[in-house]
């Protein structure tokens, strides 16, 4: 039988093409919401919830996925979820109104988690440590990535077509070559608990009502927070930086706007590189160096490799706080960061129509501010075990 050894480069494409599958669907109709207001007959600031609904269905399921993957099995869940999700995509195509629409976004999210929660804490549990940081940042890369794939296929294909519906048909593709990656070369589950990780020894199981328990779930909750500062400022960014470029004087094309999403090309090469700040700097290090490189800028290009350092980090924190719960420290980490996705695609509606793109900008970077001074204090505890 072919060891993990052997499989190593398939093993890495498999786990970037399911971090590809986190981003592929929720934020395909960012560069189309101009077409989607004109079908529904609504504001482009209104269509925004397409993004939202999706979003908030990914915030309800994350902290449950991980708990069904123990009980069934954390590969039988990766596979079945991508093709559910595939199935719910191609649906999409047939909306026959807004809210139908809003509805399938939200079934597309709710299928989400049982992908990408689950494969952090699936690669958590069959890899030693060191080939564990280094997976989660090659998956933080396939995150990345597809934030491009779906934006981008979904502004070209409406454009070459001349309808929103068919966008939804290319990400399906990708999801049943995801689906078959993962069925030929994703590794099986170590179901027992003491052998999750072969690598490492399991910690004791703390008391319930201890303190040291009490500090662990505080550090998950404030970091599931700075998650959600990190996608709020991206898909605020993203969503309002459509929606100018849209407007005179720019006026572009969705195809023109589908090209600004390249720069999620950048962190799906640059985060594998970062993500040994983490280990020279520590983790509170590593992100308050990253969140820098974003706000010297805060262009679409610094503040987006800034996002996908962020979330490696925090995807890396998350687990280590509860190591004997680690699916439910991974699910309410993605609930909050989804969470403030959702938040993002909304909230600063008001700011945009009261001061345009440089409130957005402004909101963006108190954002960023609170997130680094959030991480701060969840991650003395990382700080002193280093």
């Amino acid at each position: 039988m072919t060891s993990l050894r052997d499989r190593q480069p398939a093993i890495a494409v498999t786990v970037f093409l399911l971090g590809m599958c986190a981003l592929l669907n929720l934020y395909s109709t960012q560069p189309i919401l101009g077409q989607l207001s004109v079908w529904a007959g609504i504001s482009a600031e209104s269509a925004a919830w397409t993004i939202s609904a999706a979003t908030i269905g990914v915030a309800v399921t994350a902290p449950v996925a991980g708990l069904i993957s123990d009980k069934v099995g954390r590969r039988v869940v990766i596979l079945c979820a991508l093709g559910a999700m595939a199935l719910v995509t191609v649906l999409a195509c047939f909306s026959w109104s807004f809210s139908s629409l809003l509805v399938i976004r939200l079934a597309q999210g709710l299928c989400c988690p049982f992908v990408f929660a689950v494969t952090v804490a699936h690669l958590n549990e069959v890899f030693p440590a060191e080939r564990s940081l280094s997976l989660n940042a090659v998956y933080v890369a396939g995150t990345a990535f597809g934030g491009f794939a779906g934006r981008a296929l979904a502004a070209f294909l409406t454009d070459a077509v001349g309808s929103w519906r068919i966008s939804f048909i290319g990400n399906a593709v990708l999801f049943l070559v995801s689906l078959l990656c993962a069925a030929l070369f994703l590794p099986h589950d170590r179901r027992q608990p003491s052998e999750h990780n072969p690598h490492a020894t399991q910690p004791a199981r703390p008391d319930a009502s201890s303190p040291a328990r009490t500090r662990s779930v505080t550090s998950v909750v404030l970091t599931a927070l700075v998650g959600s500062a990190l996608l709020f400022q991206q898909v605020s960014s993203f969503t309002y930086m459509s929606l100018t470029l849209a407007e005179p004087p720019y006026a572009l094309s969705q195809s023109v706007i589908g090209l600004i999403f390249a720069v999620f090309l950048v962190p799906s090469i640059v985060t594998p590189v970062l993500s040994r700040l983490s280990r020279v700097l520590g983790q509170r290090g590593g992100f308050l160096a990253t969140q820098l490189i974003g706000l010297a800028g805060l262009g679409l290009t610094l503040s987006c490799v800034a996002v996908f350092a962020g979330q490696s980090s925090c995807t890396a924190a998350a687990p280590q706080f509860l190591p004997e719960r680690r699916s439910t420290a991974v699910g309410t980490y993605l609930s909050g960061y989804y969470l403030g996705g959702a938040l993002g695609a909304v909230v600063p509606a008001g700011m945009y129509r009261a001061h345009g793109w440089e409130g957005v900008v402004l909101l963006d970077a108190l954002i960023v501010a609170g997130s680094v001074l959030l991480a701060w204090v969840a991650w003395r505890r990382l700080a002193r075990r280093a």
